[in-house]
């Protein structure tokens, strides 16, 4: 069951969401996303990144120069860190908030406070694969879909799945 939250004011999120990359450090406040730079041990706002949504994680992506950050509603944001202020990619990962990001590669791992995960490309900002997980009286069991429409499940799953065709 999704976690649930009241309206939030102003958020300064914990030191592990202040994403070092050498001397940049990039923080959540509300709805914006600050860059900062370390001159002489002292912080300097370099930039403000907005958004429509409150963001719970962020994360730098140094070898495409891309800022992400996960959104309260399970979406992700893509800033261009020397592009525009305002996303230029929104992509809707989860059906509840992100709670944990992290970059491996030209990959973007998220966790959903739903349980699923989400692998995105980078560079591309497009979505991989979802993962899903699903319990039942044997144990805990993955499914594995694209937003193409492939999918991977154990058969013992199959009862639990809901499928549709055409949207409908």
């Amino acid at each position: 069951q999704p976690l649930t939250k009241k309206k939030q004011f102003q958020k300064v999120v914990a030191l592990d969401a202040m994403v070092p990359d050498g001397k940049d450090l990039y923080k959540i406040i509300n709805r914006n996303v600050e860059w900062y730079e370390n001159h002489n041990d002292s912080l300097q706002l370099k930039r403000r990144y907005f958004s429509r949504d409150y963001l719970e994680y962020v994360t730098y992506h140094k070898s495409s120069d891309i800022i992400a950050a996960g959104t309260y509603s399970g979406s992700i944001h893509f800033w261009e860190r020397k592009g525009a202020s305002s996303p230029v990619t929104t992509l809707n990962a989860h059906k509840a908030a992100i709670v944990r990001m992290e970059t491996r590669g030209d990959r973007l791992f998220t966790l959903g406070a739903d349980g699923s995960i989400t692998i995105t490309s980078i560079p591309d900002k497009k979505i991989l694969v979802h993962i899903i997980t699903l319990q039942n009286e044997e144990g805990i069991r993955m499914a594995f879909y694209t937003p193409e429409g492939y999918y991977k499940a154990d058969p013992a799953l199959t009862s639990s799945l809901h499928f549709v065709k055409n949207g409908s």
